[in-house]
C-alpha cells in the first residue's frame, strides 16, 4: 500500500473502553497520500514504524480510524485491535515526538479470527459500517456531554435547554432524532464534531 513514509509520531492514548492504543501520526504534506489513506478508513492493515535509532514497532492488525486535518497537515489516526497489543505502550511512549518511517501494508491476520478473539477478550468489535462504535459512544458519554463548551454548542442547535451532562445527552439525541447514541450515524457524528471544532476555533465557544 505505502512504504517508508517520512512521518512524525505525535501522540498515543490508551482507550480504556476499547482496550486499545490510539496513535496519531503526522503525514507528509501530500493530498494524494491523504486521499489514499482516507479510502482505508475502517479497514485493518499492518503498520510498521521505524525510528532513526532503529526501534521498529509492527502492529498487525491495526485499525485505521480516521485521517484528520490540522491546518495544512494531515494526521493519521490508528488503533490497536487486540487487548494483548497493549504491550506496545512503552515503545509508543518512547516514540512520541519522534520522526518515524511508516509503512502500511495488507493485514496478515485472519479477520474472522480477530473478531472471535475480541469476543473472547471482551473487547469491542470495530464499528459496523455506517454506525458509531464503542469508542465514539464512550467519548460522547465520558467527555463531550460533560464538556461545558459542547453543552453550549448543543443547546444553540435546538430548543432544549442544556444545564448538565444529562440534559446535554437528551438534547443531543433529540437533535438527531435517535433514542440511543448507539443509533447515531457515523458520518453524522463526524460532521457534528467537525462543526463543533470549527465553532470553537472560530472563537464562538465562550460559555456564559
Amino acid at each position: 500500500m505505502t512504504t517508508d513514509l517520512p512521518c512524525k509520531f505525535l501522540d498515543r492514548q490508551w482507550m480504556r473502553a476499547a482496550k486499545a492504543w490510539r496513535c496519531i501520526i503526522e503525514l507528509p504534506d501530500d493530498q494524494i497520500l491523504a486521499a489514499a489513506l482516507t479510502a482505508l478508513i475502517e479497514r485493518h492493515v499492518k503498520l510498521n514504524m521505524l525510528t532513526p535509532e532503529g526501534l521498529n514497532i509492527e502492529i498487525d492488525p491495526a485499525f485505521i480510524l480516521d485521517v484528520r486535518t490540522k491546518g495544512r497537515r494531515f494526521h493519521l489516526v490508528v488503533e490497536t485491535v487486540w487487548e494483548e497489543q497493549k504491550k506496545h505502550g512503552p515503545y509508543l511512549t518512547s516514540m512520541t515526538g519522534q520522526n518515524v518511517r511508516v509503512s502500511i501494508s495488507k493485514c496478515e491476520q485472519n479477520l474472522k479470527q480477530i473478531v472471535e478473539d475480541q469476543k473472547q477478550l471482551g473487547a469491542p468489535k470495530p464499528n459496523a459500517p455506517g454506525k458509531v462504535g464503542t469508542v465514539e459512544i464512550t467519548g460522547l458519554h465520558s467527555t463531550f456531554f460533560k464538556n461545558p463548551r459542547f453543552q453550549r454548542y448543543v443547546e444553540i442547535q435546538g430548543p432544549i435547554k442544556v444545564t448538565d451532562a444529562e440534559s446535554c445527552k437528551k438534547a443531543f439525541k433529540a437533535l438527531h432524532s435517535i433514542k440511543s447514541t448507539k443509533d447515531l450515524d457515523l458520518t453524522t457524528f463526524r460532521e457534528f464534531l467537525r462543526d463543533f471544532n470549527a465553532w470553537i476555533n472560530g472563537g464562538a465557544a465562550q460559555c456564559p
